[in-house]
């Protein structure tokens, strides 16, 4: 990860993959300490979740939504801007928002380009499958789950869309 050069490095966390996560991170700041470690995704999306992660692990947490969001913040480093005021953006653990400013939800999901994996060497996994995403949100309010509340309102792909994309990666990974 260190020797690919990257600036930003950018970790997509969830329940099950949180613990593992927080120790890359942490290798990574050991071997390196210039890079901006971003974690974004349902394990970070609520004031507990993040205060589980040790201060100093990640500069910067991205609580929704991440499209808009990453490239913003990749324009400021580009151009050497401030790194603050970024919507839903929390930058380190000790800054507290008053209240989080979430952007709006991308309603037309088929506006989103296709992730293109050219940087992954896909033979290089045990099981080289792709992640295909169809809908953002959930129908459902079970008592049990939050994902209604932090993934609404319910929105799919339009199947045109989604065969698309698995033509362009059968064509291009």
């Amino acid at each position: 990860i260190i020797e690919t050069g990257a600036k930003i490095i950018g970790f997509s966390v969830h329940m099950s993959n949180r613990l593992f996560t927080i120790e890359v991170a942490k290798e990574i700041r050991k071997r390196s300490k210039d890079k901006l470690v971003v974690f974004g995704g349902y394990g970070c999306s609520n004031e507990q979740m993040r205060h589980e992660v040790p201060e100093g692990v990640a500069d910067i947490f991205v609580v929704g939504e991440g499209e808009e969001t990453i490239v913003e913040i990749m324009t400021r480093i580009k151009h050497r801007m401030k790194m603050e005021n970024i919507e839903v953006a929390i930058i380190a653990l000790n800054s507290k928002p008053a209240g989080l400013n979430l952007r709006k939800p991308t309603e037309d999901l088929d506006s989103i380009p296709f992730p293109t994996y050219s940087e992954y060497f896909l033979e290089n996994y045990i099981d080289p499958t792709l992640p295909l995403l169809i809908s953002r949100g959930c129908i459902g309010k079970c008592a049990f789950c939050n994902d209604y509340v932090l993934a609404r309102p319910y929105r799919a792909r339009s199947a045109k869309n989604v065969f698309e994309e698995i033509i362009f990666h059968f064509n291009n990974n």
